[in-house]
């Protein structure tokens, strides 16, 4: 009998030995699977945020050609260099077609204004008031950011075709 007893409590005692080690193993797993549930949402959140960016790249690279294109437009707006001499050429080319003459043209002292440098000119031309009109809308055609901070026009009266006129400008460029 009391072997048997001992056998009941040897039996007893690894039954709980073995329920305590399933109770550790499944608290071990459960803890292990809400690790493994919280790094899942976490993938998720990730996944849901790179898809957002794809899109939003997806989207950019749809918009591509034009802003590739409004890029093309503001370079030439703002050039990276004053480009004095291509200023001239064309300015010179804008009064030939208008009927103008210039008698002279000066660039005064640059101006920094952060990331642009504004380029000061002084534009002395003569011709008629059609002609100013023609060179002004030449200029508001211009490729280049022209901007007309003073206009005077002066006419002798022994020549009523032919006026004087003067104009302050300013073009920009990019500060390198």
């Amino acid at each position: 009998m009391s072997l048997g007893k001992h056998g009941n409590i040897v039996i007893v005692i690894l039954s709980i030995i073995v329920s305590v080690f399933g109770v550790a193993i499944t608290s071990v797993q459960y803890k292990a699977l809400r690790a493994e549930r919280v790094r899942l949402n976490e993938e998720k959140q990730m996944m849901v945020q790179t898809q957002a960016r794809l899109q939003a790249m997806d989207e950019l690279k749809k918009k591509a050609p034009e802003i590739e294109q409004k890029m093309d437009i503001l370079s030439r707006l703002l050039p990276q260099d004053p480009a004095e001499e291509n200023l001239i050429i064309d300015f010179q080319s804008g009064a030939d077609l208008s009927g103008l003459s210039f008698t002279q043209i000066r660039f005064a002292e640059r101006i920094k204004q952060g990331e642009y440098v504004e380029m000061p000119v002084i534009l002395k031309l003569e011709g008629s008031y059609y002609g100013m009109i023609h060179f002004v809308e030449y200029i508001n055609a211009y490729e280049r950011a022209v901007r007309i901070h003073e206009l005077m026009l002066r006419s002798d009266a022994d020549t009523k075709d032919k006026m004087s006129i003067n104009i302050k400008a300013s073009t920009f460029y990019v500060n390198n």
